[in-house]
């Protein structure tokens, strides 16, 4: 009878556990409340520490930019500043081009037939500097190209510096 008793004692300890059958360990006895708060507190400096070691570098960051960022945004303005005055030059200039166009005219004549006239003698320089000048006189009063017209940006500013054109005020 022994045989008997010791089989299904033996069927039952080589069964395998179905996933239902499984029931959690019992651990109300234990106490994790101090366990939890240490695990609270390890999370709370980490985040603490890598929220003031980001700051850090941030700052450090910014520092750094600052110390570049400020010499080159005062060559900028000044840079905007001249450009500005230069823009605005040019573009008085090209408005009053017909003002002075003989002078250019006789100027671009004279100046490549004298050049010409030293290096080639005086007939090449009769004949570049003629085509000079009315290379010249057709840029000045035939453009060569439909230009479309442009709306300057700076044109408040040529009524300030003195240099004609702008909005004049009456």
């Amino acid at each position: 009878m022994s045989s008997d008793e010791s089989k299904p004692k033996e069927q039952e300890e080589a069964a395998p556990a179905s996933s239902s059958s499984f029931t959690m360990p019992d651990l109300s006895g234990v106490d994790v409340s101090g366990a939890q708060s240490n695990i609270r507190q390890g999370i709370h400096q980490g985040c603490k520490w890598t929220v003031n070691g980001i700051n850090g570098m941030l700052g450090q960051l910014q520092v750094a930019t600052k110390s570049v960022q400020e010499p080159v945004s005062g060559v900028m303005s000044e840079c905007e500043k001249y450009g500005t005055q230069a823009a605005t030059h040019c573009r008085v200039a090209y408005e009053r081009r017909h003002e002075f166009a003989p002078y250019y005219v006789a100027g671009a004549a004279i100046g490549v037939g004298g050049i010409t006239a030293l290096r080639r003698g005086r007939l090449p320089a009769v004949a570049l500097g003629g085509l000079a000048g009315v290379g010249t006189y057709l840029a000045l009063y035939e453009p060569l190209f439909e230009t479309p017209t442009i709306e300057w940006p700076f044109s408040n500013l040529t009524g300030n510096l003195g240099l004609g054109g702008g909005n004049k005020k009456e």
